[in-house]
């Protein structure tokens, strides 16, 4: 049995959003925030890791806090 090749890629975080009246009320990220949060360790949570996923939402809430 052969074990999945990882790779650590150090890139800018992708997000996305909707914007409605000129505030954001959703933001997105096709690699999976929440399971990084929870520490999940499975294929299907491919993204970030803890660390910077903390990091993010931290920003995240921190950005919606002062709009």
């Amino acid at each position: 049995m052969r074990a999945w090749r990882t790779s650590i890629r150090s890139v800018e975080p992708f997000l996305e959003g909707i914007e409605i009246d000129g505030r954001f009320v959703v933001i997105y990220s096709k690699y999976d925030i929440s399971c990084a949060l929870e520490r999940q360790a499975s294929v299907a949570c491919a993204g970030y890791m803890h660390e910077d996923a903390v990091r993010l939402a931290v920003n995240i809430i921190l950005y919606a806090m002062i709009q």
